[in-house]
């Protein structure tokens, strides 16, 4: 699940911010407490509508 999580952040992350990577989100999150708490908040959305589902 945590694999599928990942691919459908990955797709809407970057489909909402064109000029950054999921993964640069990630390896920033790793030092900088703002984009902690936005991956944070991606993932939120992201198993509130895979439970949708």
């Amino acid at each position: 699940m945590a694999e599928r999580e990942d691919d459908l952040l990955r797709t809407e992350y970057e489909r909402c911010h064109p000029d950054d990577t999921f993964e640069a989100l990630k390896s920033r999150a790793a030092f900088s407490k703002e984009d902690r708490m936005l991956l944070r908040e991606w993932r939120a959305a992201i198993r509130a509508r895979l439970a949708e589902a």
